[in-house]
Protein backbone atom coordinates (compact mmCIF):
# COMPACT_ATOMS: atom_id res chain seq x y z
CA UNK A 1 0.00 0.00 0.00
CA UNK A 2 2.54 2.37 0.65
CA UNK A 3 4.31 1.56 -2.78
CA UNK A 4 1.07 2.57 -4.04
CA UNK A 5 0.69 5.78 -2.08
CA UNK A 6 3.75 7.00 -3.63
CA UNK A 7 4.13 6.54 -6.75
CA UNK A 8 0.38 7.64 -7.01
CA UNK A 9 2.02 11.09 -5.22
CA UNK A 10 4.83 11.57 -7.65
CA UNK A 11 2.11 10.39 -10.59
CA UNK A 12 0.09 13.39 -9.67
CA UNK A 13 2.53 15.86 -10.64
CA UNK A 14 3.65 14.25 -13.98
CA UNK A 15 4.41 10.79 -16.15
CA UNK A 16 7.17 8.95 -14.88
CA UNK A 17 9.39 6.10 -16.45
CA UNK A 18 9.59 2.57 -14.72
CA UNK A 19 13.37 3.88 -13.63
CA UNK A 20 12.12 6.82 -11.44
CA UNK A 21 9.09 4.58 -9.99
CA UNK A 22 11.89 2.01 -9.27
CA UNK A 23 13.85 4.80 -7.38
CA UNK A 24 10.44 5.35 -5.23
CA UNK A 25 10.96 1.57 -4.02
CA UNK A 26 8.31 0.49 -6.81
CA UNK A 27 8.89 -2.99 -8.09
CA UNK A 28 8.27 -4.04 -11.58
CA UNK A 29 5.56 -6.38 -10.01
CA UNK A 30 3.57 -3.85 -8.97
CA UNK A 31 3.74 -1.79 -11.93
CA UNK A 32 2.47 -4.96 -13.90
CA UNK A 33 -0.34 -5.43 -11.40
CA UNK A 34 -1.41 -1.89 -11.14
CA UNK A 35 -1.97 -1.82 -15.24
CA UNK A 36 -3.63 -4.92 -15.04
CA UNK A 37 -6.08 -3.35 -12.27
CA UNK A 38 -6.71 -0.33 -14.15
CA UNK A 39 -4.87 2.28 -11.37
CA UNK A 40 -2.25 2.50 -13.83
CA UNK A 41 -1.76 3.43 -17.43
CA UNK A 42 1.06 2.31 -19.80
CA UNK A 43 1.77 4.93 -21.60
CA UNK A 44 4.48 3.71 -24.05
CA UNK A 45 7.19 1.47 -23.09
CA UNK A 46 8.82 1.81 -19.90
CA UNK A 47 6.45 5.69 -19.12
CA UNK A 48 3.46 5.09 -16.96
CA UNK A 49 0.38 7.61 -15.95
CA UNK A 50 -2.43 7.52 -13.86
CA UNK A 51 -5.33 6.53 -15.26
CA UNK A 52 -7.08 9.72 -14.53
CA UNK A 53 -4.71 11.30 -16.55
CA UNK A 54 -5.94 13.72 -19.20
CA UNK A 55 -4.26 13.32 -22.46
CA UNK A 56 -4.00 16.01 -24.55
CA UNK A 57 -2.78 16.87 -28.46
CA UNK A 58 0.66 17.31 -26.73
CA UNK A 59 0.84 14.25 -25.26
CA UNK A 60 2.97 12.46 -28.29
CA UNK A 61 5.55 15.11 -28.17
CA UNK A 62 6.15 14.99 -24.20
CA UNK A 63 6.05 11.00 -24.64
CA UNK A 64 8.70 11.76 -27.22
CA UNK A 65 10.72 14.00 -25.39
CA UNK A 66 10.46 12.22 -22.29
CA UNK A 67 11.83 9.13 -23.77
CA UNK A 68 14.94 11.45 -25.89
CA UNK A 69 15.44 14.22 -22.89
CA UNK A 70 17.96 15.52 -24.91
CA UNK A 71 15.73 15.82 -28.20
CA UNK A 72 13.97 19.10 -28.96
CA UNK A 73 10.60 19.06 -30.92
CA UNK A 74 10.90 20.52 -34.16
CA UNK A 75 9.35 22.11 -37.70
CA UNK A 76 5.52 20.60 -38.26
CA UNK A 77 5.31 19.15 -34.79
CA UNK A 78 6.71 22.73 -33.21
CA UNK A 79 4.27 24.58 -35.79
CA UNK A 80 0.99 22.14 -34.24
CA UNK A 81 2.59 22.76 -30.82
CA UNK A 82 2.20 26.66 -31.37
CA UNK A 83 -1.08 26.00 -33.02
CA UNK A 84 0.47 27.84 -35.89
CA UNK A 85 -0.46 25.51 -38.89
CA UNK A 86 -3.23 23.52 -40.59
CA UNK A 87 -0.74 20.77 -40.96
CA UNK A 88 -1.38 17.47 -39.24
CA UNK A 89 0.88 14.70 -38.43
CA UNK A 90 0.62 11.75 -36.78
CA UNK A 91 4.84 11.42 -36.44
CA UNK A 92 6.62 13.62 -34.09
CA UNK A 93 9.35 15.74 -35.64
CA UNK A 94 12.26 15.70 -33.07
CA UNK A 95 15.37 17.41 -33.71
CA UNK A 96 18.86 15.78 -32.27
CA UNK A 97 22.22 17.32 -32.12
CA UNK A 98 24.59 16.01 -34.40
CA UNK A 99 25.35 12.48 -34.40
CA UNK A 100 24.08 12.21 -30.87
CA UNK A 101 22.26 8.20 -30.19
CA UNK A 102 18.27 7.99 -30.57
CA UNK A 103 16.78 5.37 -28.64
CA UNK A 104 14.31 3.06 -30.63
CA UNK A 105 10.77 3.16 -28.74
CA UNK A 106 6.94 1.80 -29.74
CA UNK A 107 5.18 4.81 -29.48
CA UNK A 108 5.06 7.46 -30.85
CA UNK A 109 6.55 7.61 -34.12
CA UNK A 110 9.49 9.68 -34.61
CA UNK A 111 10.79 11.27 -37.44
CA UNK A 112 14.52 12.44 -36.67
CA UNK A 113 16.48 15.70 -37.79
CA UNK A 114 20.20 16.35 -37.07
CA UNK A 115 20.71 19.82 -36.19
CA UNK A 116 24.45 20.98 -35.50
CA UNK A 117 26.01 24.45 -33.74
CA UNK A 118 22.97 27.59 -33.86
CA UNK A 119 20.99 25.34 -35.73
CA UNK A 120 20.47 23.29 -32.70
CA UNK A 121 20.97 25.38 -29.88
CA UNK A 122 19.32 28.51 -30.67
CA UNK A 123 15.37 28.94 -30.03
CA UNK A 124 14.72 26.22 -27.04
CA UNK A 125 11.99 26.73 -25.14
CA UNK A 126 10.39 24.54 -22.33
CA UNK A 127 7.11 24.57 -21.24
CA UNK A 128 5.04 22.20 -18.69
CA UNK A 129 2.63 19.97 -20.30
CA UNK A 130 0.72 16.77 -19.23
CA UNK A 131 2.61 16.95 -16.32
CA UNK A 132 6.10 16.91 -17.91
CA UNK A 133 8.44 18.99 -19.42
CA UNK A 134 8.63 19.83 -22.98
CA UNK A 135 11.77 20.74 -25.17
CA UNK A 136 10.44 22.71 -28.38
CA UNK A 137 11.88 25.36 -30.84
CA UNK A 138 10.06 28.87 -30.49
CA UNK A 139 7.45 29.38 -33.15
CA UNK A 140 10.63 31.65 -34.80
CA UNK A 141 12.85 29.45 -35.03
CA UNK A 142 10.80 27.10 -36.03
CA UNK A 143 9.43 29.66 -39.02
CA UNK A 144 13.36 29.94 -39.79
CA UNK A 145 13.96 25.87 -39.75
CA UNK A 146 10.66 25.73 -41.92
CA UNK A 147 12.54 27.54 -44.48
CA UNK A 148 15.67 26.06 -43.75
CA UNK A 149 14.36 22.99 -44.83
CA UNK A 150 12.08 24.06 -47.29
CA UNK A 151 13.08 21.01 -49.54
CA UNK A 152 12.26 18.35 -46.93
CA UNK A 153 8.62 20.08 -45.74
CA UNK A 154 7.76 22.09 -48.95
CA UNK A 155 8.32 26.09 -49.40
CA UNK A 156 3.98 26.40 -48.98
CA UNK A 157 4.31 25.37 -44.90
CA UNK A 158 7.11 27.09 -44.53
CA UNK A 159 4.81 30.40 -46.38
CA UNK A 160 2.02 29.35 -44.62
CA UNK A 161 3.77 29.38 -40.78
CA UNK A 162 5.47 32.86 -41.46
CA UNK A 163 1.89 33.88 -42.39
CA UNK A 164 0.21 33.23 -39.37
CA UNK A 165 2.61 33.93 -37.05
CA UNK A 166 2.70 37.21 -37.92
CA UNK A 167 -0.57 37.75 -38.72
CA UNK A 168 -1.77 36.04 -35.14
CA UNK A 169 1.40 37.92 -33.84
CA UNK A 170 2.41 34.52 -32.02
CA UNK A 171 6.23 35.63 -33.65
CA UNK A 172 8.31 38.10 -32.86
CA UNK A 173 9.47 39.90 -36.76
CA UNK A 174 12.74 41.01 -35.12
CA UNK A 175 13.83 37.79 -33.50
CA UNK A 176 12.73 36.41 -37.03
CA UNK A 177 15.31 38.72 -38.94
CA UNK A 178 17.73 38.19 -35.96
CA UNK A 179 17.79 34.07 -36.04
CA UNK A 180 17.26 33.83 -40.07
CA UNK A 181 20.61 35.91 -40.12
CA UNK A 182 21.99 33.59 -37.22
CA UNK A 183 20.97 30.59 -39.17
CA UNK A 184 22.35 31.82 -42.60
CA UNK A 185 19.18 31.73 -44.15
CA UNK A 186 17.84 35.67 -44.77
CA UNK A 187 18.67 36.08 -48.27
CA UNK A 188 16.03 33.22 -48.94
CA UNK A 189 13.49 34.30 -46.58
CA UNK A 190 13.59 37.81 -46.99
CA UNK A 191 11.19 38.70 -49.84
CA UNK A 192 8.82 36.10 -48.39
CA UNK A 193 8.95 38.52 -45.34
CA UNK A 194 8.78 41.62 -46.93
CA UNK A 195 6.15 40.71 -49.28
CA UNK A 196 4.25 39.72 -45.56
CA UNK A 197 5.05 42.92 -44.42
CA UNK A 198 3.67 45.31 -47.11
CA UNK A 199 0.74 43.13 -47.40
Amino acid sequence: MMQWQKAQDALKKKTLSSAELGRLGVSRTSLQRWVADGRLVRLSRGLYGLQELPITENYSLLSANLQIPSGVICLISALMYHGATTQLSGDVWIALQGRSHCPRFEYPKIRVHRFTGPAFLEGIEEHRVDGGVLRVYSIEKTIVDLFRLRNKVGLDVALEALKDGLRTKKAKLGRIHELAKKLRIYTVMRPYIEAEVSG
